[in-house]
């Protein structure tokens, strides 16, 4: 794997030399740094409560979405499969998008009910970190199902 010569790496893809396996791991470590990085930066300010919060929430996130890779991976046939990084692209797309109309439906319920019996920041926060892991866990869940029915002989 190259961390910084991007253009050996490139020479390397050019020439097919990347494995599918070694495509899963640069897939894998990117999500997982930008995973960190997409919520290093609400760390600052917060008090402890929510900083515990968001550890919990970041790290429940990092662990789905390696569960996530792993398991689509060995779906998709593991090393022996075909366009693992293609497919979930493009199964990540429709399926994405039909998540988040059914998150955002499901938000303004749910947060109409939480304001109306309760004023607290507390329960806002722990619904949003409970949703951002299930939105997760959701998207690798469908194409883990889409991934068995391509594959399916």
């Amino acid at each position: 794997m190259y961390f910084w010569k991007t253009q050996q790496l490139a020479d390397d893809i050019k020439n097919n030399k990347i494995s599918e396996r070694s495509k899963m791991y640069y897939y894998l470590i990117m999500m997982v740094l930008f995973n960190m990085a997409t919520y290093a930066f609400l760390l600052e300010g917060e008090d402890t409560a929510n900083i515990r919060l968001l550890i919990g929430e970041i790290s429940s996130i990092i662990i789905v979405t390696i569960v996530g890779i792993l398991i689509t991976f060995k779906t998709n046939k593991g090393q022996d499969g075909v366009d693992y990084m293609a497919r979930m692209t493009m199964l990540g797309l429709p399926i994405g998008i039909k998540i988040i109309v059914f998150i955002t439906i499901f938000d303004v319920v749910l947060f109409e009910a939480v304001y109306y019996y309760s004023d607290s920041d507390t329960w806002i926060d722990l619904f949003i970190s409970l949703q951002t892991v299930l939105v997760s866990v959701l998207l690798y869940w469908r194409i883990n199902i889409y991934l068995k029915y391509i594959n399916q002989s």
